[in-house]
């Protein structure tokens, strides 16, 4: 038993020394610092819309891209409760219904194909920030987010979301053109296209008629039919 206490230290030893040198591996800074050096001060246009919800003191950078890529949004403007949605419009719009009743709270909403300058980035541990400034001078930021898929966390990977979020030109952010056929649903476009940035609302009135104590009153009924504009 004696003879086994040596031997349990060293594998303490040598399991304490190797696991931190995996999970720095497989980060890979290095090469994912070069590809942010590379990028910075340089003009991307957006290729999905970025929100910021600003406070009084400080804002909250709601635009998280997670491996995939796949982005999801997500802040809180009272501080407690979270909104959350996979659409900026949605969460901008959820946003800005909370901020009406928060003091000094808006919403700032940087739409696809908004021109936007690289100012920085930061490699943290789970997390790559990426600060941005707009055109007019206002900033904001996105978040690579790895806290779930660490073994992700590598620069083909960073370079992959970094595509999905910017385009470098805007033939790029045209992309290639989508075919829409006949007998397509809604869903169907929505998967090619995305979410629709105008929703407009047609209204039918009909009119009927009712009898009620001998006299003719009119009753309109309202019909709603939504429309949504690609």
């Amino acid at each position: 038993m004696k003879a086994l206490k040596p031997m349990l230290v060293i594998a303490w030893l040598v399991v304490g020394t190797i696991v931190p040198v995996v999970a720095e591996a497989q980060i890979d800074r290095p090469a994912i610092v070069a590809f942010c050096k590379s990028v910075k001060g340089q003009d991307f246009y957006l290729k999905i819309g970025v929100v910021s919800i600003q406070h009084l003191i400080g804002s909250t950078d709601a635009t998280h891209i997670f491996p995939g890529p796949e982005v999801s949004y997500r802040g809180a403007l009272d501080g407690v409760r979270d909104i959350l949605a996979s659409d900026a419009e949605d969460f901008a719009e959820e946003a800005r219904l909370e901020a009406a009743n928060v003091e000094e709270a808006s919403v700032r909403h940087y739409r696809r194909g908004t021109r936007v300058t690289i100012e920085k980035s930061k490699v943290e541990k789970n997390e790559m920030e990426i600060h941005l400034k707009e055109a007019g001078g206002a900033k904001t930021k996105v978040r690579f987010k790895f806290d779930k898929h660490p073994e992700a966390y590598n620069v083909a990977t960073v370079k992959e979301m970094f595509a999905f979020t910017f385009a470098a030109t805007k033939e790029e952010l045209a992309g290639k053109p989508i075919e829409l056929v006949m007998g397509m649903s809604i869903a169907d476009v929505v998967k090619l296209k995305g979410n629709p940035l105008t929703r407009v609302n047609l209204w039918r009135k009909d009119c009927s008629l009712i009898r009620r104590h001998n006299t003719r009153i009119s009753e309109r009924r309202t019909v709603g039919r939504s429309v949504r504009s690609f």
